[in-house]
């Protein structure tokens, strides 16, 4: 877990990156950037990352422990 001082409210985290989601630890997604709402055919908030997207590299589990612990790798 971040330390509170390295954190960003969710308005901010949207306008600082608007091609971004956040996901809960039951791989729920509670928040999608601007640019998602505009791209995809439905919306994303309240779905499982796994109905949406797919992990290629690193090849881990869709995990938040497991992804969580990869602190230094770009998911794109």
């Amino acid at each position: 877990m971040a330390p509170p001082h390295l954190t960003l409210s969710p308005e901010l985290l949207a306008k600082a990156f608007p091609f971004h989601f956040a996901f809960s630890r039951n791989r729920e997604i509670v928040q999608a950037g601007d640019i998602f709402g505009r791209i995809c055919p439905e919306p994303l908030v309240g779905k499982l990352i796994e109905q949406h997207f797919q992990i290629n590299r690193p090849k881990i589990l869709i995990d938040f422990d497991v992804i969580s612990k990869q602190s230094r790798a770009l998911f794109i």
